[in-house]
């Protein structure tokens, strides 16, 4: 039962002695990184691991070995198609002195997506910090969160000075309690207040400086 279990599970699965040579991998891993069963036998896991990434493996199995925690490290493996890819490692130091049990995951996609994520972001940081509009970002409770450049000089003031206050600091007095409401009712129900509102075009003007009233708690 155990073998077959080993032998048709879907997922990258090996044995790796205290010597690190590789004990036994099942169909998976060999369709993944190549070789026969024997031929496997007789390479050490790290033959197979790019050398770049060779310490960070050593150092994981050994704090595995010595501390009985489980093993968790991100290392490339070069295929049975000769590239490098990205395989996640998880797994723990069986009752047998030294041996390693451990299960692969492929996690190539993960890091494009990863990858990807981090240049929309990057991006979209740079058309909020280079914008020819002054743009503020705000939570639900109307505290500033961001500040671009731009809003820094309509506003005079520095984007650290502002981050936590209300956004209704930057008003007139006499309009912020009507804005304070009706920027909680949109957030309580923004169609509603789109629909009724008609769209309006809104330029800023730089204000006198004065310092921003404290934030209500």
């Amino acid at each position: 039962m155990k073998t077959e279990f080993f032998d048709l599970c879907s997922e990258v699965l090996c044995i790796v002695g205290s010597d690190g040579r590789i004990l036994a991998a099942n169909p998976a891993f060999r369709r993944a990184f190549g070789g026969e069963a024997s031929e496997l036998q007789s390479r050490t896991f790290q033959d197979l691991v790019h050398v770049d990434d060779r310490a960070a493996v050593d150092e994981a199995f050994a704090a595995a070995s010595s501390s009985g925690r489980d093993i968790e490290v991100v290392s490339r493996h070069r295929s049975r198609d000769d590239v490098y890819l990205p395989v996640e490692w998880r797994g723990r130091v069986g009752p047998e002195s030294g041996i390693l049990y451990l299960v692969g995951a492929d996690v190539t996609e993960r890091r494009m997506a990863e990858h990807a994520r981090h240049e929309l972001t990057s991006r979209y940081e740079a058309l909020f910090e280079n914008a020819a509009q002054g743009i503020l970002w705000i939570d639900v409770a109307g505290r500033i969160l961001s500040f671009n450049a731009m809003a820094e000089r309509i506003f005079g003031y520095r984007r650290e000075e502002m981050v936590g206050k209300k956004l209704e600091v930057l008003m007139p007095e006499k309009l912020a309690e009507t804005h304070e409401r009706h920027r909680r009712q949109y957030f309580e129900d923004p169609q509603r207040m789109a629909a009724s509102s008609p769209s309006r075009s809104v330029s800023a003007t730089s204000p006198p400086r004065a310092e921003p009233s404290p934030s209500p708690s």
